[in-house]
């Protein structure tokens, strides 16, 4: 079944000829993923509307990082604990800005397709500082975890 996606398309839409090609031969339509980059801009961008206004909010980033099913980097049976491990110290580390730049093939190859949740957390919250909570590497379940807060500094006449 011939297919469309994300590499085919950088950084423009099909035109409906090429969409009608596709879905005329049974062809399925793979949606691009927005560029590293942009995910992490997208996640500052929110952080600032929210700083501006008079309401409390709360950002989450919730996903799993490598995932088993979405790599044959160990036979599908468990995911890139070591690029986990990786992204875990970064941010540890407080260096989850590097994850702007972070390779989106090497994302997909790691099967870290949901990393990109965490990567708009993280423009979210830069120039904080993690408390990670907890983290779980793992070689029987499906991906690594981890929890983590990033909590704001106490501003004079806060009331936290």
């Amino acid at each position: 079944m011939p297919a469309l996606g994300a590499n085919e398309w950088i950084g423009r839409l099909p035109d409906r000829s090429e969409v009608d090609k596709i879905l005329s031969k049974g062809g399925v339509l793979s949606p691009q993923a927005p560029p590293v980059w942009r995910c992490y801009d997208l996640g500052k961008a929110v952080a600032e509307i929210i700083a501006a206004s008079p309401y409390r909010a709360c950002i989450i980033g919730s996903s799993s990082w490598s995932h088993a099913s979405l790599t044959d980097l160990h036979g599908f049976l468990w995911g890139d604990v070591e690029s986990d491990r990786e992204h875990y110290e970064q941010l540890k580390a407080g260096r989850f800005d590097q994850w702007r730049n972070l390779d989106p093939d090497k994302l997909r190859s790691s099967g870290q397709h949901e990393m990109r949740n965490w990567i708009c957390l993280a423009g979210a919250m830069e120039g904080r500082e993690a408390q990670i909570l907890t983290y779980a590497e793992s070689y029987i379940f499906n991906s690594s975890k981890c929890v983590a807060l990033f909590p704001r500094r106490a501003r004079d006449g806060d009331i936290l």
